[in-house]
């Protein structure tokens, strides 16, 4: 997970947020994923390779969350889920036997927003869109798995990456411990937790299907 706050003063958004459902072969081609800019820092190589893997349809199966401008249709973020885990971590002897149990839940795979769009608030004044993005990982979860209570949910959060941290701890993810194997922090939100009310309805607007969206805008 990258880095998703800024120390300045943030800016807010002139209108709402919209979330976006798309399945991995809906990604792939999308044009606003290869103007995507996630950065050029170290840190941000996973997600780069991430995004351009989904444009070009070689990611792994996963469900993507856009976070975007209602008024523009921009692409503010992403956030990633796998729904039925990480098999990769899974499999591999070397994996910590509390990261093997955790790895066939919901898998937050990446969390991310423009550069472009560093440090800013929706137009409520307060939520950012690190926030933002974390919710619309839960809300996929909740849309791909209908039946019955939340799962336990899990993601991978670089040692340093202070911001990313807070963002999840704000949707009830706390540090279930370290994978020496991974270099990161494991956070893990527990099964049934109920998520906080959402921002007001004016300033975003909870995640449509791509179906939803083409009916909104035949």
């Amino acid at each position: 997970m990258r880095s998703l706050e800024s120390t300045a003063e943030p800016s807010i958004l002139p209108g709402p947020v919209r979330v976006v459902v798309r399945s991995k072969a809906q990604c792939v081609g999308d044009p606003r994923l290869l103007d995507f800019d996630c950065g050029r820092s170290p840190a941000t190589a996973e997600v780069r390779m991430i995004v351009e893997n989904l444009y070009s349809g070689d990611a792994l199966e996963q469900t993507v969350a856009m976070l975007t401008d209602d008024g523009t249709g921009e692409l503010l973020g992403i956030a990633s889920v796998r729904v039925d885990g990480n098999a990769q971590i899974r499999s591999k002897s070397s994996t910590p036997w509390f990261l093997r149990r955790l790895a066939g839940n919901p898998y937050v795979n990446v969390v991310a927003r423009d550069e472009r769009f560093r440090n800013r608030l929706l137009c409520d004044g307060r939520t950012r869109l690190g926030a933002v993005l974390v919710r619309a990982a839960v809300e996929v979860i909740e849309h791909e798995l209908p039946d019955g209570p939340t799962p336990t949910i899990w993601a991978l959060i670089r040692r340093h990456n202070l911001a990313s941290k807070r963002a999840f701890r704000q949707l009830a993810f706390y540090p279930h411990s370290r994978s020496a194997e991974n270099q990161q922090d494991v956070f893990v939100r527990r099964a049934g937790r109920v998520l906080p009310a959402a921002p007001e309805s004016g300033a975003y607007l909870p995640p449509l299907s791509s179906r939803q969206m083409e009916h909104l805008t035949a």
